[in-house]
């Protein structure tokens, strides 16, 4: 039996990376500005891709009671003023797997992030597919 694959699907619709956009929409860049009150998608793909064994691990739990088990999964979280996570909820799933999901919550709650430019907390969502193939 093949291993279960996690791919992250970056820059897809639901993801504004590159540019995350800040909390207060008064301290939103603007589009041709340089990225100044926001975190670089490098950043935040590097960062999250840190716990990629862990978030992986959450859906292999998952499908040794589901063998069938796929779907996509959108991760809303905050960035905090000090570079924490302060907060993330299942914006989206197609997974429909309570534990995983919130397995997966739990991973995002243990990012630590570079300090949001200007003291700002900064909303992002992340989206992961998951596939048993």
């Amino acid at each position: 039996r093949a291993s279960p694959t996690l791919t992250v699907a970056t820059g897809g619709g639901s993801l504004t990376m590159g540019r995350l956009n800040p909390v207060s929409p008064a301290a939103t860049p603007q589009a041709s500005a340089p990225c100044t009150d926001c975190i670089a998608q490098a950043d935040i793909d590097r960062i999250v891709k840190t716990r990629m064994d862990k978030i992986r691990g959450c859906y292999q739990r998952a499908l040794r009671d589901n063998p069938g088990l796929s779907g996509n999964l959108v991760v809303k979280f905050v960035v905090g003023r000090d570079g924490g996570t302060a907060n993330a909820v299942v914006k989206d799933s197609g997974l429909g797997n309570v534990q995983a999901e919130q397995c997966v919550l739990e991973q995002f709650l243990q990012l630590r992030f570079p300090r949001p430019p200007g003291n700002q907390e900064i909303a992002a969502s992340y989206p992961l597919m998951f596939s048993a193939r």
